[in-house]
């Protein structure tokens, strides 16, 4: 079963996010238990769409990413419905990457799991956490996965 994403707008409305290869994304009601509104099949730009939608939004343009089934990718918009411009890949090379982005004391941060490392397998995998930066026209920059991760944050 592929995990959905909530994600709250800066309005104070909150969206579900989920999906197993087609996209999906509804308002939620106050309550968080109930949609607001049908379904709607989020376009964006591409046809690799595998599972594990995620939201994010950074200097007022939404980030919709996901996993392909060979690696993370993303498109950006304007709203959080969408359409997706496409941009590519964020993590292409790990399998399965099922990632989250957040941005803490001012620095942002990509989890994600990884099975290549620490005697990981398709079932077995490792959490792993790498710095996620943006280029000056705000798409993202593609990670690459190191084993030491980040510097502890005191």
């Amino acid at each position: 079963m592929a995990r959905p994403c909530v994600f709250e707008d800066d309005d104070g409305k909150v969206y579900l996010y989920w999906g197993v290869r087609a996209p999906k994304v509804a308002r939620l009601k106050d309550n968080l238990l109930e949609l607001a509104e049908a379904p709607r099949t989020i376009e964006y730009g591409n046809k690799n769409f595998f599972e594990a939608s995620y939201m994010h939004k950074r200097n007022g343009k939404y980030y919709f990413s996901y996993n392909a089934g060979l690696g993370g990718f993303y498109g950006m918009a304007d709203n959080p419905y969408g359409p997706f411009e496409y941009k590519g890949a964020i993590n292409p090379k790990q399998r399965q990457d099922h990632h989250s982005i957040l941005n803490y004391k001012g620095q942002d941060y990509f989890f994600y799991h990884w099975q290549n490392w620490n005697q990981g397998s398709k079932f077995r995998r490792n959490t792993a956490i790498e710095y996620l930066y943006y280029n000056e026209d705000g798409t993202i920059q593609e990670i690459v996965a190191t084993e030491e991760g980040v510097k502890k944050v005191e």
